[in-house]
């Protein structure tokens, strides 16, 4: 059976990286793979095999069918807490948590899948009071493991959450173990802010920092054009989609 985790399941899915099954896949596997979740042929979201093309190994994502015409992959989901961002450069690079709960894809598997075709990406918050917004970039695409995972690619922006992420266009990805921004005049922006994102001048988002209500905090999950301060987030989700 497929793994259904991110990264804690290597005792039941054999050697794997991340969730990357490294085992000529099962029929089932093969037969219910596709190149991305606009391919798989559901209205119903949740997990799908994805197959980037015939030289790798098929991997599981989660896929969002319903919100904004669907065939979304999910790289990041955040609701309750319960999960950790605070990670070092390996975990980030691979993912972890759970696909069916809070979770981050990692990186590598983003590198691999925004640099093969096109894609545009969507994010989407909501404050501790219920209020929503969203922010839908018409392009996206990170470098890889050797370029620190630079964000490459940003589109035009357009929605209700305000503009938080052109900001952070042509920047380096930092975690609190590998620091990559340029700004050697604000230390390490990641141990600072406690998460790790694509940190120039300890940015405007902080998506991946940590979860807790709080009306003003540098170090706390926020998407700062949504509400034009640092007020806490309680849901985030960030989603690409082949375009």
């Amino acid at each position: 059976a497929g793994c259904r985790c991110v990264k804690s399941c290597v005792l039941a899915c054999g050697s794997f990286r991340g969730h990357e099954i490294e085992h000529n896949p099962s029929a089932d596997e093969s037969e219910a793979s596709y190149r991305s979740c606009k391919d798989a042929p559901s209205n119903v979201s949740g997990r799908s095999f994805m197959l980037l093309n015939a030289d790798t190994f098929p991997f599981e994502v989660y896929c969002e069918q319903i919100s904004f015409g669907g065939g979304w992959i999910v790289f990041q989901h955040r609701f309750n807490g319960q999960l950790d961002f605070y990670k070092n450069w390996t975990e980030y690079s691979d993912g972890f948590g759970d696909l069916e709960g809070e979770f981050w894809l990692g990186l590598d598997y983003l590198h691999r899948i925004t640099s093969l075709r096109p894609h545009e990406l969507l994010v989407e918050v909501k404050d501790f009071a219920g209020n929503y917004g969203y922010a839908l970039y018409d392009g996206f695409e990170i470098g890889s493991d050797e370029e620190q995972y630079v964000l490459k690619k940003l589109g035009k922006y357009q929605g209700t959450a305000g503009d938080s992420m052109s900001y952070n266009w042509g920047k380096k990805f930092s975690t609190a173990d590998s620091n990559n921004g340029d700004y050697s005049d604000f230390g390490n922006c990641a141990a600072d802010r406690q998460g790790a994102w694509w940190y120039v001048l300890c940015t405007r988002a902080n998506l991946n920092g940590p979860y807790k209500k709080t009306s003003s905090s540098l170090s706390s999950m926020y998407w700062h054009f949504s509400t034009h301060d640092r007020r806490s987030l309680a849901y985030s989700r960030m989603m690409i989609r082949e375009v």
